[in-house]
């Protein structure tokens, strides 16, 4: 029970709460001493999470991509970064999306499937994204839209990336190491900070386990 109220309460960390612990045992002279009196804990220093936001990645759809191929892989990762899909679960949905989708209780149609690392489904509204239907029309089709291994994605993710920077000034310049991952991490932060969706529901679309991100 302890555990579990120590969890709801974010505002009050668990290493405080041991430590508040042992001073009162050393204060009623239950211990001779207090164990933690010399230990000190360093900071984790937390990386910032890589990912467009809705003004980058409209420039993103806006720009020109000259080469033929660079146009299809960034068409490709918008669809990574309005749906949340892991590289394998979006690839079998692009193949057959009729299989994937559903009409809700709330009479709109979205995409359902389970994540194959996890088996737990992602739900995608998709009326929340227009940007699904736009590229699915742009190849007729969700069989025609056009796929690549997540290597060659990766790889042609950066070329994209820096031909778009190219015409950036630096404030506004994406991040030069983009791949596959951060298609998703884009459709979190727009999620919960555009949608304003909160963490259950955002990992529900992402098909996560909670107890587990990746």
């Amino acid at each position: 029970m302890q555990r579990l109220w120590l969890q709801r309460q974010r505002l009050y960390p668990v290493g405080s709460f041991i430590r508040c612990r042992y001073q009162i045992c050393q204060k009623e002279k239950w211990i001779s001493e207090n164990p933690l009196d010399d230990y000190k804990t360093g900071h984790e220093r937390i990386e910032r999470p890589e990912y467009l936001d809705s003004i980058q990645l409209g420039r993103w759809k806006n720009h020109h991509f000259t080469h033929p191929t660079a146009q299809k892989v960034a068409d490709l990762f918008v669809l990574y970064a309005r749906t949340g899909f892991h590289y394998q679960d979006l690839i079998q949905i692009i193949k057959k999306l009729t299989d994937y989708i559903i009409t809700g209780i709330d009479g709109k149609q979205w995409i359902v499937k389970p994540r194959q690392k996890t088996e737990i489904e992602a739900k995608v509204p998709i009326d929340q994204f227009p940007e699904l239907r736009a590229i699915v029309s742009k190849y007729r089709g969700s069989g025609k839209v056009p796929t690549f291994s997540n290597a060659k994605m990766n790889e042609w993710l950066k070329l994209c990336a820096a031909d778009v920077n190219m015409k950036l000034v630096p404030a506004q310049r994406i991040y030069p190491e983009l791949s596959v991952k951060h298609g998703r991490t884009s459709f979190c932060d727009y999620c919960l900070n555009e949608l304003g969706l909160f963490s259950r529901v955002d990992s529900d679309n992402d098909g996560q386990d909670l107890g587990r991100r990746t």
